[in-house]
């Protein structure tokens, strides 16, 4: 089978789904092409944002699924069933076991590798940080969170801003500008929310 065009398709999906996957999306085939791979991106940003990793197997899970469902269901809002679906497997995620923080076992259960002062007090940072980001993050204004969150996508996959630069109708040099002043505004913020966290503990 020939691979479309500017699509990540997976292996597993049959080529009869995906093509009513895409007549779904837009009767024109390049423009449907545009639209999975803008959707497949969004879907990945907000399985990273529920804390569902690896983010880019959900996004292509969730495709699937939707790609399978389009052969006995007729769908009239595409977008608003693929996010539908998203949603379902976002809950599906957060029901399977999690791994067992050092933190809740008792003493004798802890793995005697070495002192675990250590591995807690860096396992501790790590949530602060993590959780002082994400209220940065919200704080941004949605166009200021869309870029930063485009541009972090972009950078952490090695792709060409360009792409990006041009959907968001900026120059290459434009787009880098205001996605740094962006990151800076959320270091220091972040920074902020940390030493707040460690005054009041």
């Amino acid at each position: 089978m020939t691979r479309p065009n500017k699509l990540n398709r997976r292996d597993d999906l049959l080529s009869e789904q995906f093509e009513r996957l895409l007549l779904h999306l837009d009767e024109n085939r390049e423009l449907a092409g545009e639209k999975y791979e803008d959707i497949r991106r969004k879907l990945a940003r907000f399985f990273a944002w529920n804390d569902c990793f690896p983010e880019e197997d959900f996004a292509d899970m969730t495709l699937d699924r939707v790609a399978s469902k389009l052969e006995t269901r007729r769908v009239q809002n595409i977008v608003a069933f693929i996010w539908g679906v998203a949603k379902n497997i976002k809950r599906e995620c957060h029901k399977r076991p999690r791994p067992i923080n050092i933190e809740d076992l008792p003493p004798d259960k802890i793995p005697q590798t070495g002192h675990p002062e250590p591995a807690i007090i860096e396992n501790t940072e790590e949530q602060r940080r993590q959780q002082c980001l994400r209220t940065c993050i919200q704080k941004l204004s949605d166009s200021e969170r869309e870029l930063f969150l485009e541009y972090e996508y972009y950078a952490a996959k090695g792709k060409k801003m360009d792409d990006l630069a041009a959907r968001l109708e900026l120059t290459v040099g434009a787009l880098r500008t205001r996605a740094h002043r962006i990151r800076r505004k959320v270091e220091i913020c972040t920074l902020r929310c940390l030493q707040g966290l460690k005054d009041a503990s």
